[in-house]
Order: structure tokens, then C-alpha cells, then sequence
């Protein structure tokens, strides 16, 4: 899309121009502030952006009616009590690392293949042993460990300020959402569950239950069960698209289709036929690159 396009552009070229800053003492600081700048012009830029304003306006629901207007201040407490101020930033974050450090924990238990890989797989795995991989490891990159917590830590404080933002804006969306699917007597009655000790209880947990561990293992042990189903919808997906009639190559048109497209486009027929043989020839090779990644 043309404001993804532009928007890439902006945050490229606010980051390649250096800032009149004279407080900044280390060109980290300069590089983080210059980003900074950039993901503001960035946002500014699709905010004023038509184009990604009508992305917007493809998701957006039915206005809400004048009952639920009424019901949007009940609602706005249900929701309240589910969602606590900073309940988003932690639930992420605490998400984020569920998954992440046992990954990594996982991955700093493979000494062997961390070394191979830093000496350009020139050692085979076969011939060290884990002593030897931690040592070559901490020659080769003595800051490792101390580089990718720190950038987990990044990564981890980053979620929680982007969820301080989001925050506001999700809860006003969900109390919306609530104030249409529930009517008064269901919202008064959540309310009331929610004022006892165990609706308080549920209300503070039910949406990091979201993130609980246990689900989280849950789909990961049922995905080889899955994989059937899913491989099966997949392949019946293919059979149904490749009954259907294929895109027309330049030779299958007619010639009043042939003069048609040319008086469309403003192209000659020897352009149109030189720029569908490129894109026949674009899909042909992905079309094959899928296929060996398949194969694989």
C-alpha cells in the first residue's frame, strides 16, 4: 500500500539525517533519538494519511445505538474492573517472557552449536565438546549473554510503553463492545458479580488468564494432532482453487479483448503482451521457489 510505502520512507529518511543536538553524548543516544523522531513523524504521517484512514474505516463496527450509548457507562466499569490500569503492559511483557527465555534458555544449553555457527559451521558439531563450544563462544563473543538480555529488557519495556498507550484506547474500545453485546440487566449483574470477593478475584485475572502458561502448552501439545486437519483443509483449498479458471495469459485473449485492454491501459499490444509475459514469468519462478521450500 502507497502510505505503508511513504511510511517506511519518512521513518528511513528521519533516521539517516543526523540531529542538531548538542546535549547528546554518545551516538547511541543520537541513533535513539533519531528513531524517536522518526516513528513520530511516521505516526503523524499516517495520521493525517487518507488512504490509511480508510484501512481504518474497513474494520470499524456499526455506530453504537442510543440504548447502548446508555449502557456505555456500566460498561465502562465492567470493563474497569477486568482491566486495571498497567494490566495490559504487564500481561504482555509477563507474556513475552513465558515464551522467550525458555527459547533462550533452550538455545544457551547449545554451546556446541552456538560455537559451530560463529566459526561458519567450519566445526562440525561432532567435534567438540560443550567445554570447548563455551570457550570458543566466550572468545568469540565475550558480551553475548550481557547483549541479548539487554535486548530482551528492550524488547520487554518496549511492550509495556507501547500497552501504556494502548491501553486507554482498548478499554474504550472493549467498553464499547460490551455496551453493545450485553444489555442492562446482564451488565448490572457482572458489575454485581464483580463487587464480591470472587468477582473481584475473576475480574483481576481474567485477562491474564489469557496468558497463562498452561494454555499456552495446551496448543502446543495439540498441534500435532492439528496438523491433520490443518494439512487436510489445505489441500482441499488447493483442489478447489485449481479446478477454477486461471488468470488469462496474453495469448488466450481474444482480439477485442487484446484491444480492449490496450485502449484500458494505454499500453500497445506489443507492451501488454511484453508486460504479462514478465508477470507470468514473476509468478512462475515464486510458484517454484514455493515448491522447492516445500520440498525442502
Amino acid at each position: 500500500m502507497k502510505w505503508m510505502t511513504a511510511g517506511v520512507s519518512i521513518a528511513a529518511l528521519a533516521i539517516a539525517t543526523p540531529l542538531a543536538a548538542q546535549d547528546v553524548e554518545t551516538e547511541a543516544e543520537l541513533e535513539a533519538e533519531e528513531t524517536e523522531m522518526a516513528g513520530a513523524m511516521l505516526g503523524a504521517m499516517l495520521g493525517e494519511n487518507e488512504e490509511f484512514q480508510k484501512f481504518v474505516d474497513l474494520f470499524k463496527p456499526e455506530p453504537l445505538t442510543p440504548d447502548q450509548e446508555a449502557r456505555l457507562p456500566l460498561a465502562t466499569q465492567v470493563v474497569g474492573a477486568m482491566i486495571p490500569d498497567g494490566t495490559m503492559g504487564e500481561v504482555l511483557s509477563s507474556m513475552f517472557r513465558d515464551i522467550v527465555d525458555p527459547l533462550a534458555a533452550l538455545e544457551d544449553g547449545d554451546q556446541i552449536g552456538t560455537a559451530s555457527s560463529m566459526l561458519g559451521w567450519y566445526v562440525g558439531e561432532g567435534d567438540i565438546d560443550e567445554a570447548a563450544a563455551a570457550e570458543i563462544v566466550a572468545i568469540i563473543d565475550p558480551s553475548r549473554e550481557a547483549r541479548e538480555a539487554a535486548t530482551m529488557d528492550a524488547i520487554e519495556k518496549g511492550i509495556a510503553d507501547i500497552m501504556l498507550v494502548m491501553e486507554p484506547a482498548i478499554r474504550e474500545a472493549m467498553a464499547k463492545a460490551f455496551a453493545a453485546s450485553f444489555d442492562d440487566t446482564e451488565l448490572t449483574d457482572i458489575g454485581a458479580f464483580f463487587a464480591t470477593p470472587s468477582g473481584a478475584a475473576f475480574a483481576a485475572k481474567s485477562y491474564k488468564l489469557a496468558s497463562d502458561p498452561s494454555i499456552f502448552v495446551g496448543m502446543l501439545e495439540n498441534l500435532p494432532e492439528m496438523m491433520g486437519p490443518i494439512m487436510a483443509a489445505v489441500a482441499e483449498g488447493e483442489k478447489a482453487i485449481e479446478a477454477l479458471p486461471k488468470a488469462k495469459a496474453f495469448a488466450d485473449l481474444s482480439a477485442t479483448e487484446r484491444a480492449r485492454l490496450a485502449s484500458l491501459s494505454g499500453l500497445t499490444e506489443q507492451e501488454l503482451e511484453e508486460a504479462m509475459s514478465a508477470e507470468d514469468m514473476e509468478e512462475a519462478a515464486e510458484d517454484a521457489a514455493e515448491a522447492e521450500e516445500w520440498d525442502s
